[in-house]
């Protein structure tokens, strides 16, 4: 059984669980485990709930990092796994404040 909890993952082994910080797009690819779809599941549920039309690649190439969605395509995603596309999308970046 697959747990997640925003930016930590936590996983239940034979034995015991195990807490796990996983990075934004990793965390595309745990709520996808959790679910226990494959990447063409993702793509037909995508088609099918929000009538939008991508390849398997191109939805491995955004798990990857390699490609950025549209907004519209983050927010469906994020709709189908039931979390927020800036805990999928969006890194957190430190302010850095002026002359320090």
């Amino acid at each position: 059984m697959l747990t997640h909890n925003k930016l930590l993952g936590i996983i239940k082994t034979t034995n015991c669980w195990v807490v796990v910080k996983i990075k934004k797009r990793n965390n595309l690819i745990f709520l996808r485990m959790q679910m226990k779809w494959t990447q063409k599941q993702v793509v037909e549920k995508l088609k099918e709930m929000h009538n939008i039309e991508i390849t398997v690649s191109y939805y491995g190439m955004i798990e990857q990092g390699k490609r950025r969605p549209s907004l519209t395509l983050a927010q469906a995603i994020s709709v189908l796994f039931g979390t927020n596309t800036d805990d999928i999308f969006f890194a957190e970046k430190n302010n850095k404040t002026l002359g320090a």
